[in-house]
């Protein structure tokens, strides 16, 4: 009994033995199978999509105004003269507004914030949407450093180059020089310029009296008698007429931005024993429309305006305006020093005059003769 049962036992592990064993074989040929379709499932290009941080990093910059090495400013020297003209190359973002602009702003002021520059800047230029280019700018004229500073329209500098605004070595130092400094009123006279070549072509020489404080250039402007501008010339002549009225006067060199440079001073004075001015008449009395001859003799320092007007003798004497308000004919003198006029004798009778005046700008009575029309 015990070993019938011993025998089957045996057999029922046999049989388990050979089920285990089919087991193992089909199951290694099931375990090929899942291999082949999980790289299918595992083709985790899902994994491999997860480069979204790389897409992420690309679009990043746009939250930045100005991107990294986008906005970019180069010159090709970096001394300049003053008032030279130079040339600045320049890279944008396409982002950037048509009003995003380029300035030249004295390098103290502090970097960074667009407001700050544009309250500074002493010249500029819009990129007008422009990427990259060339635009043309003129120097300060006062020696220093500079930056120009590329500002993105949106209220941030986005770049800056800087340069140095320097005298150039043995260059012109301004000087006036005159042939000589006692002049007659009105006489034509010559003024020897010498400019530095970086003057612009709006720096000017006038005459101004002497008594005028030197050293500014808007005092000058102020005061000035006449002027002219030196139009880029470094070395050469320049034209003058000495004022009228007698005293001392100088002639100033002015660079344009705002600063007396040179002078050098005149005296304007009547010549000795010149002729002085008078008139005269053969008769007193005349009738209506009677023609009058009268004689003067004038200094040779007046100009060509100066004048003789007839003007009723109710008139006050004396200022050459109220005369030319209120004469009733007149002749200019021309140059002459002596010399016959002819007039005709008013229409109405009374008392009339016959008056010089030195100029017919702001100028005065210097002589006078009445007479009657009867």
């Amino acid at each position: 009994m015990f070993g019938r049962r011993l025998i089957n036992l045996i057999i029922v592990l046999a049989v388990l033995l050979a089920t285990c064993a089919a087991c193992g074989g089909d199951g290694g040929k099931e375990a090929t199978s899942p291999p082949t379709t999980k790289p299918v499932t595992a083709t985790k290009p899902a994994t491999t999509t997860q480069p979204a941080p790389t897409a992420q990093t690309t679009v990043a910059p746009k939250e930045s105004p100005v991107p990294s090495g986008a906005a970019t400013l180069a010159l090709d020297k970096t001394t300049l003269a003053p008032n030279e003209e130079f040339q600045v190359r320049f890279t944008a973002p396409a982002s950037f507004p048509a009003k995003a602009w380029i300035g030249i702003i004295p390098f103290a002021v502090p970097h960074g914030d667009e407001a700050v520059n544009d309250q500074n800047d002493l010249a500029y230029q819009y990129l007008d949407s422009q990427t990259s280019g060339v635009l043309t700018f003129t120097a300060p004229q006062a020696p220093g450093t500079y930056d120009l500073r590329l500002n993105d329209g949106q209220g941030q500098e986005a770049a800056s180059v800087t340069f140095v605004v320097a005298l150039p070595a043995g260059d012109l130092q301004p000087a006036l020089r005159l042939d000589k400094t006692t002049l007659a009123p009105n006489e034509e006279f010559q003024v020897y310029i010498t400019v530095p070549s970086w003057y612009p072509a709006d720096a000017w020489v006038g005459i101004i009296p002497s008594e005028v404080p030197h050293g500014d250039e808007a005092v000058n402007d102020q005061n000035d008698i006449a002027y002219d501008y030196i139009s880029m010339s470094t070395l050469g002549a320049m034209t003058f007429v000495a004022p009228q009225a007698p005293g001392s006067y100088d002639v100033r060199l002015n660079d344009g931005d705002g600063h007396e440079t040179a002078s050098v001073t005149f005296i304007v004075a009547l010549p000795a024993s010149d002729i002085q001015p008078s008139l005269r008449l053969d008769k007193t009395t005349f009738a209506p429309g009677e023609e009058i001859l009268v004689y003067f003799t004038a200094p040779s320092w007046y100009p060509l305006q100066a004048w003789v007007g007839l003007i009723p003798s109710a008139v006050p004497h004396g200022d050459e305006a109220v005369n030319d308000e209120n004469d009733i004919d007149y002749r200019y003198l021309e140059g002459q020093t002596s010399g016959v006029l002819t007039f005709t004798a008013p229409m109405e009778p009374g008392s009339y005059d016959l008056r010089m005046n030195d100029t017919d700008q702001d100028g005065k009575e210097v002589a006078s003769i009445t007479f009657e029309v009867q």
